[in-house]
């Protein structure tokens, strides 16, 4: 007498009293439990992703035709990019994921992880120090270009080095004393 009925009645009285984003994440974890919405949802990532790195390369390369799609492209690039990101990383951000999440949270990268961060929070710094310190105009060709942003990224992967091991790694060791 009171079984389906109550169930409906809780279930939409609590779906009512909850905010919005409550219930998309709700909704998203229940067509998360479906395998073939997770396998659609990384596919569809990598073709989306895949898609968008070809698109550039080919409008990159008609760009003398046409002004305008290339500037387009350019211009919107961003958005199917950051939706192809959002539909591979998004079973794994609720559990799934499988070799794929295994691979990319496997212990391996945590030390490289730790110092790429700390060379792109240093990185801007090196290279507003690099542009300050140049005396001439830098002129704008291949190999200055090339040999100025790896000796950048050189510096600032040294720089977040030394910091990691001048005051991450003794924070650590100190903290871990204290608990």
């Amino acid at each position: 007498m009171f079984g389906s009925e109550t169930l409906n009645v809780l279930r939409h009285s609590s779906l009512h009293s909850t905010s919005v984003r409550d219930r998309c994440t709700y909704r998203i974890l229940l067509c998360l439990n479906y395998k073939r919405f997770r396998v659609v949802c990384i596919w569809s990532g990598c073709i989306l992703a895949t898609g968008t790195v070809m698109m550039s390369w080919f409008l990159v390369g008609q760009e003398r035709d046409c002004e305008l799609q290339p500037r387009w492209f350019v211009t919107m690039a961003t958005l199917p990019w950051c939706l192809a990101m959002v539909l591979l990383f998004l079973p794994m951000m609720f559990g799934y994921g499988g070799l794929l999440q295994k691979f990319l949270t496997h212990r391996l990268w945590v030390g490289s992880s730790k110092l790429v961060f700390g060379a792109y929070l240093v990185g801007p710094l090196v290279v507003a120090i690099s542009n300050a310190i140049q005396e001439t105009p830098r002129s704008i060709n291949g190999v200055a270009f090339f040999y100025n942003a790896w000796g950048n990224i050189t510096f600032s992967m040294v720089i977040a080095l030394l910091f990691h091991l001048v005051i991450e790694q003794p924070t650590m060791f100190l903290t871990r004393d204290v608990t």
